[in-house]
């Protein structure tokens, strides 16, 4: 039986940005996209532009570039799309593992960066070091701050976490490895959909720890979902 799964976001997304996770799914999920921002562009962005020192997202725009936009500014209107998925989907997607409180809804809904975060939080033991890779660097010190309390919950310290940015680009990417490599790190957990299979071996080569993908976690608990039907 397929299952109905809405697709939400904060910009416009690329439907052939999914085929690797499409490919996991397989026939078992029929997908439709929505999202707060109708163009990718400076323009449609600027309501969302993020006050200095918020918590924000990176979004890449047309020309290329990349652009912050706000959490707390977008979190109502993600919400409405939420709440606008009654009746139309079994299954809500919200496709951002930004810094986003756990968003209420009345559909069963995958939100990346909580899922992500107690999956890591389970896995900690009380002598290891977390590296968490976030995709820009204006995110870093609220990324810090969010992830902080789920390694307190089970007796770490703010000494035993370590938050680097990197886009996912392989370049960056590796130095950024390097960089949490040299901190000793135990587990990372990559908390950017943008990251793809390919670079996980990279990240992983270096760092010599395992690696969690965000964007894999999602699929895979998708793909658990969507089989139970």
């Amino acid at each position: 039986m397929t299952q109905r799964m809405a697709v939400l976001a904060a910009a416009p997304l690329d439907p052939t940005g999914f085929t690797d996770m499409q490919a996991i799914w397989g026939d078992k999920v029929e997908l439709s996209f929505s999202s707060v921002i109708t163009e990718k562009t400076a323009e449609a962005m600027q309501p969302y532009t993020a006050d200095k020192g918020g918590r924000v997202l990176m979004s890449g725009l047309n020309d290329n570039t990349v652009t912050t936009i706000s959490i707390d500014k977008l979190t109502p209107p993600v919400e409405k799309l939420l709440a606008d998925t009654r009746d139309k989907a079994d299954v809500a997607f919200f496709a951002c593992a930004g810094d986003f409180r756990k968003l209420p809804s009345s559909v069963l809904t995958v939100q990346p960066n909580i899922l992500l975060r107690s999956i890591v939080q389970s896995l900690l033991q009380p002598s290891m070091r977390l590296g968490v890779i976030t995709p820009g660097e204006p995110q870093v010190p609220h990324v810090f701050a969010s992830w902080l309390p789920y390694l307190e919950a089970v007796g770490l310290t703010k000494e035993q976490l370590v938050v680097d940015w990197t886009p996912p680009n392989l370049e960056m990417a590796t130095k950024c490895a390097q960089r949490l490599a040299d901190q000793n790190v135990d587990l990372v957990a990559v908390e950017c959909l943008g990251f793809k299979e390919e670079l996980r071996k990279p990240i992983a080569d270096i760092v010599k720890k395992p690696v969690l993908l965000v964007r894999t976690v999602v699929a895979s608990t998708i793909k658990e979902i969507a089989s139970s039907f």
